[in-house]
C-alpha cells in the first residue's frame, strides 16, 4: 500500500499480485475488487498456500521454503506469521466469533450487544464487546461473547431503550444509575402521564361483601385473557373477552345505594365499551392496543370498591408497551408474563403493586402511580 496520497485524485495506490489472464489488466486502470480471505480469531488471515513459508515485504511475489533474501532488493525474508498470517491448523480450533452487523450498538469506541439469558424466556442482557474487523455482513467479534450466545439482531434499540428507562447499564448509559430519559421512576411508571384526580377517583366505598365477589368474576376472566395474550392465544383470549362481557352484564348494582350505584354505573359503562373494543377485535395486534384501557379502569373499579381476597391480584407496568409510553396490566401470580409482547418479550415490565382488601401494598422498589 504506497504510503503517500494522491492529493488530486485523494486515492491511494494498492499493489496487488493476481493472474492477468487474457491482459485484460492495464497500468493505471480503476478496477473493483473483491477479496475473500479465509480468517481466524484476532483477523488472521488463514492461507494453505503461505504455511510455513517465508515472504519478502516489500514483494509479496517473492516467496522461499526457508530464510532466504529477496531476489529483487536483497532484504531478509520474514515470516509469513509476522505479517499477520495464521497457520492452516488454526482454521479449525480457532475460527473467528462472527455476528451481523445489525447486531452491535455502536458508540464511539464502544460496541453493546444484547444476549439472550439462558433460561429465563424473553430475557436479555447487555454486553460490552470488542470488534475485529468487518466482513461483509459481519463483524468479527474478539472478546465480549462466546460461540453459542444468542445475540438480537433486529430490535436492540428498543431493548436498550427500556434498558435506559429502568437506569440499568447501556449503550449510553454504561454505569446505569439516573439517565436523562424523562422516565426517571425507575421504569414502574409509563412515560405516558397520569393525572391525579381531585375528586371522585380518589372516593372508595363501603359496599355489601355480595357485591365484592361478583368482582371475582370479571377478574378471573380479565386474567385469562391477559395469559393467553402473554402466549399469544388468539382464541382463547377471544373466548375470554366474551366471558368477560357476560360476568359483566350479570353484575346486579341494584344491591348498590345513592353514590356507589352511580359511580358503578360509570365504570360499567367504560368496561363495556372497552371489552366491545376487544370483541370486535379481528387479530391478536388488535386486542393488545386495547387491553391497557381494559386494565386501567378495571384497575379503578377494583381500588374503588375493593376484592374479596379470594384470588391475589398484582399489578405490573412495562415501559415499552405502547411505542415506548408504556402500559400497566393485572395477573393472580408474581413473575412477569407480558401481555403486550408475549412470547416475543414474555418477561418484559416489572411487579409495582400488591393489591389486597382494603389497601395497596407498594413493592419496595417502586413507587404508586395513581
Amino acid at each position: 500500500i504506497d504510503p503517500i496520497l494522491d492529493a488530486k485524485t485523494r486515492t491511494v495506490k494498492v499493489r496487488v499480485n493476481v493472474k492477468n489472464t487474457g491482459r485484460k489488466l492495464k497500468p493505471g486502470m480503476f478496477v473493483s475488487a473483491q477479496v475473500n480471505p479465509t480468517i481466524a480469531s484476532g483477523g488472521k488471515v488463514l492461507s494453505p498456500i503461505l504455511a510455513d513459508k517465508w515472504i519478502c515485504p516489500m514483494h509479496p511475489e517473492i516467496v522461499k521454503d526457508t530464510k532466504d533474501v529477496c531476489d529483487i532488493c536483497g532484504m531478509d525474508l520474514v515470516t509469513v506469521a509476522s505479517l499477520g498470517y495464521g497457520v492452516v491448523d488454526e482454521k479449525r480450533r480457532d475460527a473467528p466469533i462472527v455476528i451481523p452487523v445489525t447486531a452491535p450498538l455502536i458508540t464511539g469506541k464502544r460496541a453493546v450487544v444484547y444476549v439472550k439469558v439462558p433460561e429465563k424466556e424473553g430475557t436479555f442482557e447487555g454486553r460490552e464487546v470488542v470488534l475485529g474487523p468487518r466482513a461483509g455482513a459481519y463483524y468479527i467479534v474478539n472478546e465480549g461473547i462466546k460461540e453459542g450466545d444468542r445475540v438480537v439482531v433486529k430490535g436492540n434499540f428498543k431493548i436498550d431503550s427500556a434498558i435506559q428507562i429502568l437506569a440499568k447499564p447501556s449503550m449510553m448509559n454504561p454505569e446505569g444509575g439516573a439517565a436523562s430519559t424523562g422516565h426517571e421512576h425507575h421504569g414502574q411508571a409509563p412515560a405516558k402521564t397520569v393525572e391525579k384526580s381531585t375528586s371522585q377517583e380518589s372516593i372508595t366505598f363501603a359496599v355489601p361483601t355480595a357485591f365484592i365477589r361478583q368482582a371475582d368474576g370479571l377478574l378471573t376472566e380479565y386474567f385469562n385473557i391477559q395469559q393467553a395474550l402473554s402466549r399469544d392465544n388468539f382464541k382463547d383470549a377471544a373466548v375470554s373477552v366474551n366471558a368477560f362481557k357476560k360476568n359483566l352484564d350479570a353484575v346486579d348494582m341494584k344491591i348498590l345505594t345513592d353514590k356507589s350505584h352511580m359511580a358503578w354505573m360509570s365504570h360499567h359503562k367504560k368496561l363495556s365499551d372497552f371489552i366491545k373494543v376487544l370483541s370486535d377485535a379481528k387479530d391478536m395486534s388488535a386486542l393488545r392496543s386495547g387491553f391497557d384501557e381494559l386494565s386501567d379502569e378495571l384497575y379503578t373499579a377494583i381500588k374503588k370498591f375493593g376484592i374479596s381476597g379470594t384470588q391475589p391480584v398484582y399489578r405490573f407496568v412495562c415501559p415499552m408497551a405502547n411505542n415506548n409510553t408504556g402500559a400497566y396490566w393485572l395477573q393472580n401470580k408474581t413473575g412477569t408474563e407480558n401481555p403486550y409482547f408475549g412470547s416475543s418479550m414474555f418477561k418484559c415490565g416489572s411487579q409495582v403493586e400488591t393489591v389486597s382488601p382494603g389497601r395497596v401494598e407498594v413493592q419496595p422498589e417502586g413507587t404508586t402511580h395513581e
